[in-house]
């Protein structure tokens, strides 16, 4: 007798009975098989069916799969018409809703959270997003043009680009693709129609005004859909260090509509933690930076495609390093190891050596200069500390501004 499966069973249940199915899966290349415990994550928020379709194999293909290992998928049956108040709901609710009935998840109380918590911070910035869609809908009604109405949210791209780009990605690593697929298309969404409004890019005879207002609602209703689900999702699975650098990447990123991030204590003692190691390593010959690791091929292919021209000055102002993509000013490689004043006419050999000198007391860090002969350039000194804040030397970039000019500030 063959043992038939429901594809639409919740995906842990029928692991339970035909534990061997890991390995069907596993032969048969589904990804969120090749690891134990990524099954097991996917396992407990999908079906066998979800999982099929990801991996882009037929019901008839699945069959086939499972009669080979003594297994079969139950008929297929006609989808019941579903209750049309859970059909009015958005998919992510749906998803959520059925998820937490199949794995029983117990859920973290919010208001447990430290002061500062990552979490607390991205719910902080929806209630100023929502206190900022009620003045907005009231500038609204007061006459007020939508383009200009809508120029405070600004800042929602960045919001939307953070939990996209750090909070969604951590999720798919616990199997949650659904709710946070469907939520990531609601935001690009809204980012381009808020987009189009702003800049007067609406088709002829569309409804601005009715437009903008959806958008309204719609932004709102993602809000909601992040404080009741996705949040949630993430408060339940991710772990202590996971939200500590969840909380690195909300400093450095900074907040969209909060007037800082605010301080976690916890997640401030546990950072070094997390500190990368830097330096060089002689072994394999690969250079460790705080955000990452090159090779010495891979950092000199990203110099040599760097379109503007470097020099570095060393703090005994050296002639140390030339760069020369834009090939804008002469460096030619005989004024290498060379006081760098020696390299420039007499008349800027004053200017120079002021501003080397208030880079080395701290009085200036940077100085720019834009000039349009013979052809738009931008100039930028900075200067140059180690971790400790020991002056190292000063950095001349220079880059070609012709193209980008010509780009942004075309003749009308």
């Amino acid at each position: 007798m063959t043992n038939t499966i429901d594809a639409d069973q919740p995906l842990w249940e029928v692991l339970d009975i035909y534990p061997q199915l890991k390995k069907i899966l596993k032969e048969a290349g589904f990804k969120e098989a090749e690891n134990p415990y990524k099954l097991k994550i996917a396992a407990k928020s999908a079906s066998l069916a979800y999982l099929m379709a990801r991996n882009h194999v037929s019901y008839e293909q699945m069959d086939a799969i499972l009669k080979e290992n003594g297994l079969a998928l139950t008929e297929q049956q006609e989808e019941e018409t579903a209750d049309a108040s859970q059909n009015e709901r958005p998919l992510l609710y749906q998803s959520f809703d059925q998820a937490q009935k199949e794995i029983q998840v117990e859920h973290q109380d919010p208001s447990s959270m430290e002061d500062g918590h990552p979490l607390q911070t991205l719910q902080k910035e929806n209630e100023c997003l929502r206190n900022l869609l009620q003045k907005i809908r009231a500038d609204l009604n007061d006459g007020k043009e939508p383009s200009a109405a809508l120029l405070p949210l600004k800042p929602l791209p960045k919001l939307y680009s953070f939990i996209e780009e750090v909070i969604m990605p951590m999720l798919y690593r616990y199997g949650f693709y659904e709710y946070t697929d469907e939520l990531w298309k609601q935001e690009e969404d809204a980012r381009h129609t808020m987009s189009r409004i702003v800049h007067n890019l609406m088709r002829p005879g569309s409804d601005v005004p009715g437009e903008t207002s959806k958008l309204l609602d719609k932004i709102e209703e993602i809000a909601d859909q992040q404080d009741n689900a996705l949040y949630p999702l993430a408060l339940d699975h991710f772990t202590q260090d996971e939200w500590v650098q969840i909380y690195l990447d909300l400093k450095r990123e900074g907040s969209a509509f909060l007037p800082s991030v605010p301080v976690w204590h916890t997640g401030e003692e546990l950072s070094s933690v997390f500190q990368r190691p830097q330096g060089i390593d002689a072994a394999t010959g690969t250079i460790r930076l705080e955000r990452g690791t090159l090779t010495y091929p891979q950092l000199k292919a990203i110099l040599d495609k760097l379109p503007v021209d470097l020099t570095f000055i060393d703090e005994n102002d050296m002639n140390r390093y030339f760069l020369d993509n834009g090939r804008i000013f002469m460096r030619p490689s005989t004024a290498l190891d060379r006081p760098v004043k020696d390299c420039h006419p007499p008349r800027v050999q004053i200017a120079l050596s002021n501003l080397l000198k208030d880079f080395k007391s701290g009085k200036r860090d940077h100085m720019e200069i834009w000039s349009e002969h013979p052809f738009p350039v931008h100039v930028h000194y900075l200067a140059l500390h180690d971790d400790n804040g020991r002056y190292i030397g000063a950095l001349e970039i220079v880059q070609k501004c012709d193209e980008i000019a010509s780009h942004f500030c075309k003749t009308k």
